[in-house]
């Protein structure tokens, strides 16, 4: 009678581990975000709608910033936040294994791309980690986009639909780029090209 018990109380809980596993599915979103047009504390919709997140899942988000655009960070009370919105004020949360990497990178002083953050919790209405002073003096970043991983170990409301990007950063030395497209760089080469051949030309009539 025991070892009946036994083996049932082993199916019950195997049950029950396969059950959670398989409730938990991986959430991927892909989207831009216009750093010229909305500046570096803004929401912006994601943009294919809106992803549902419940306890247990695994959130990969892929940002890239809109017409070419590239943000650098110096040291000085730098913050950078990986968060998604749900708009509302109740979204207490707590996530593991948190990375956060620059994409597009480039960095001066040995500034890494790549941070890991571990476990992080918070209570306002977001979800993803945040980086606070991870640069050093003489360190400074250069980035065209972001990455953001974590696993959702709760959240308030579960499962809970986020449908905007919040970007925000913040500190002493910020500056946003535009970069020419490469077909905007060609057409300026070849107007450069034409401004200096006429120039030639005429030094030699005179």
């Amino acid at each position: 009678m025991q070892i009946k018990q036994i083996l049932i109380s082993v199916v019950a809980g195997l049950s029950l581990l396969f059950a959670t596993q398989a409730s938990s599915s991986a959430v991927i979103i892909n989207t831009t975000y216009d750093l010229i047009r909305e500046g570096l504390n803004a929401t912006e919709p994601f943009n294919n709608g809106t992803a549902t997140i419940a306890n247990g899942d695994h959130v990969e988000l892929n940002v890239s910033f809109a017409n070419n655009a590239s943000l650098t960070m110096g040291d000085g009370n730098e913050v950078f936040r990986g968060w998604l919105s749900a708009g509302d004020n109740d979204s207490s949360f707590t996530i593991n294994n948190a990375t956060i990497e620059f994409t597009g990178f480039s960095g001066t002083g040995g500034a890494s791309s790549l941070y890991h953050l571990g476990t992080q919790s918070h209570g306002l209405a977001h979800l993803g980690p945040q980086l606070i002073d991870f640069l050093t003096t003489d360190q400074s970043v250069t980035f065209t986009g972001y990455k953001v991983t974590y696993d959702v170990q709760s959240i308030a409301k579960s499962p809970h639909d986020y449908g905007e990007l919040w970007f925000f950063a913040s500190g002493r030395n910020l500056s946003i780029s535009p970069i020419p497209e490469p077909s905007s760089a060609i057409l300026l080469l070849v107007g450069l090209m034409v401004i200096i051949a006429c120039c030639y030309r005429n030094n030699g009539k005179s």
